[in-house]
Parts: C-alpha cells; structure tokens; sequence
C-alpha cells in the first residue's frame, strides 16, 4: 500500500474533468531517487464513494496489463485521504501537446506509428482474461490525444 512519508510530489503533469496527474519522486530508502506518475481524483469526486471504488477498481484491472504500449499501474492506494494510483512515469508529451506545441515536427509516417501502438493496446486490453481465462471486459472510454503519452524516446503509452 501507498505510504505518503515515502512519496515527495515534485509538480502536476495534467489535470482533466475527474482527476490529475502528478509526478512524484520516492525517497528516503538510499537508493537513487525514482520518479513515478501519481493518479488521484480530483477532492469533489473523491468524496463520492461510488467513484472512489470505481477508480480503485481501474487501478486493480490496470494493475493486471501487461503490455509495451500500456502504462502500468504500479501499486494503489490511499494518500492524504485520496484515492491514488501509483504508474510508471512517460517522460514525455501527449500526442495532443505534440502536435500543438511542435507544429509540423510529426510526420505522417510518425503519426501512424502512434496510431498502430495505441490500437495494439487498445487490442490487448480488450482481448485480456483473468487467471481463468474469462474476458475482464476492458472497455477504454477516453481514448483521446491527451491520453495518448509519447516519450522522449519515442515510446508510446
């Protein structure tokens, strides 16, 4: 589980309707510090118990993907009364702040190998099953470009 004493929040990296992202940087073991992304609702839906589970239960079914173009979720959790998911840092920027603040710099070619990742996960995530082979039945409801990341080294998530 999440232990608040063992995350520093360094800056917010998005926030939209339901919810913002953070990173975060865990310290205090010794070893070299670790970035991650913080996941948690925004205060006003949090205090809604209905929504709270809801996106405990996201973290649990995005804890179970495993996929290269699927960001994992590492752990979740409460912290600081909040709900919170614990997922890998894509160092980067969504496909949508690519193309607004790099205009022109994404090229056709590049633009269909973010297309084909994101629709190989999309794939993956609706395919996957439990231990027992029953569909966990992903539907993902915000496929958009500010949900797309693309990492400095060309990653897709």
């Amino acid at each position: 589980m999440l232990d608040s004493r063992r995350y520093r929040i360094l800056r917010t990296l998005a926030r939209g309707g339901s919810s913002e992202v953070l990173e975060v940087v865990a310290v205090g073991d010794g070893a070299p510090a670790s970035r991650f992304a913080l996941k948690r609702p925004l205060p006003a839906l949090a205090a809604d118990p209905q929504y709270a589970r809801a996106f405990l239960d996201e973290a649990r079914i995005g804890n179970l993907l495993r996929h290269p173009n699927i960001a994992r979720v590492l752990d979740c959790g409460s912290l600081g009364g909040l709900p919170c998911q614990l997922m890998e840092l894509v160092d980067g920027l969504s496909a949508h702040a690519l193309t607004e603040q790099l205009p022109g710099a994404l090229s056709t070619g590049a633009a269909l190998e973010i297309t084909i990742a994101v629709a190989r996960a999309l794939e993956y995530a609706h395919d996957a099953t439990d231990d027992e082979g029953r569909p966990l039945g992903i539907v993902h409801r915000d496929v958009a470009p500010d949900n797309v990341l693309v990492s400095w080294l060309g990653e897709v998530k």
